[in-house]
């Protein structure tokens, strides 16, 4: 959970958020948000953009206006409206992580599967019993059969009418990728992996959250990028 308070012209926010696999992003003191020093929570908006924003037609303050329907004049309470709304996000995330997850795990297999990623080269990532099983001749057979499986193939393209600009606030019945990474991909070590995933930033645009994270490999998650609304629903994935 966060806390918002107004101060100096700026909502400043204390507290985490769990975002699963991305990571937890903690203010550990209340921080506003500042290009050159992004925290790792923060608000965008200051008191007046949101007040011209509610006058405007823009998708980014939809998601808010149920909350601003009568917005308040002072900072203060407006800072505690965006509070529970913030807290509203969470608690939906919390109940829909493992769908969440999923969409991370979507974009990495895209990723893998788009680039043929040859992911055996992060060595430290290939679990112990491949390691001394297989030789470097291995890996290029393995490549072949795994980039190559009929099921993987048609299971990754049927992936995209679940993942792609729909939500994830389990309103949908969703493929477990998660499971299916861990199945068609046995070489690697995914309990491993998310243990090196940190989480870089959390920007709140009007009801948008916008989310960066990054695998310390710089080799998976780069840069990680989406924008994500109320419902969770992705709309402007970046990695790299």
């Amino acid at each position: 959970m966060i806390s918002v308070i107004y101060k100096d012209n700026q909502f400043l926010v204390k507290g985490t958020f769990d975002m699963g696999i991305a990571g937890v992003f903690e203010n550990k003191e209340y921080m506003g948000y500042n290009e050159d020093d992004i925290p790792l929570i923060s608000i965008e908006d200051s008191l007046e953009d949101l007040r011209e924003d509610l006058e405007g037609d823009y998708y980014w303050i939809e998601p808010l206006k149920p909350y601003l329907e009568d917005m308040p004049g002072d900072g203060a309470s407006v800072a505690k409206i965006l509070e529970t709304y913030i807290n509203d996000m969470e608690e939906t995330a919390r109940k829909n992580i493992k769908q969440i997850n999923n969409y991370f795990w979507y974009q990495l297999l895209s990723n893998w599967m788009d680039c043929e990623m040859p992911f055996w080269e992060y060595k430290d990532l290939v679990l112990q019993e491949y390691r001394d099983k297989y030789t470097e001749e291995d890996y290029g057979m393995i490549y072949e059969n795994i980039y190559n499986n009929e099921e993987l193939i048609s299971q990754y393209r049927a992936l995209y009418e679940e993942f792609d600009e729909q939500p994830n606030d389990g309103s949908m019945e969703k493929t477990d990728v998660e499971a299916l990474l861990r199945k068609m991909f046995p070489l690697f070590n995914f309990d491993k992996f998310i243990q090196t995933i940190k989480p870089d930033c959390m920007v709140f645009n009007g009801g948008c959250m916008h989310i960066q994270f990054s695998d310390e490999t710089n080799g998976f998650f780069c840069g990680a990028y989406e924008e994500f609304d109320e419902k969770f629903t992705p709309s402007d994935w970046h990695n790299f």
